[in-house]
């Protein structure tokens, strides 16, 4: 019986594994997902994504950090909104600086 229930708890430890090591290794959203997202962020007016951060925190969800540049900012939450359809981004947070340069946006 010690056997059997070694066996069962080994196998319940590898999915636990499995499970929980893209979480702790910081995994991030494949690299087509990240670029629609910066993509979906820069196409509106002259935003341009100046740093991005995603990673794994739950089985299929995924936090956001976003730092956008742009001359004609606008609250976080037109941003978000322009995000909307990623339903894997469960948690996003967004930085809005103002551009002051011609060359900021390009």
């Amino acid at each position: 019986m010690g056997i059997v229930g070694s066996l069962i708890i080994a196998h319940w430890a590898l999915g636990l594994i499995r499970t929980t090591s893209p979480m702790l290794l910081d995994a991030s959203i494949p690299d087509a997902q990240k670029d629609a997202i910066r993509t979906a962020i820069e196409t509106d007016s002259d935003n341009r994504v100046a740093d991005l951060h995603i990673w794994k925190i739950g089985e299929k969800d995924y936090a956001a950090i976003i730092s956008i540049v742009t001359h004609e900012p606008r609250p976080a939450d037109e941003y978000r909104a322009l995000l909307g359809h990623f339903t894997q981004l469960s948690h996003i947070t967004v930085e809005v600086n103002t551009c002051q340069d011609t060359g900021c946006s390009s």
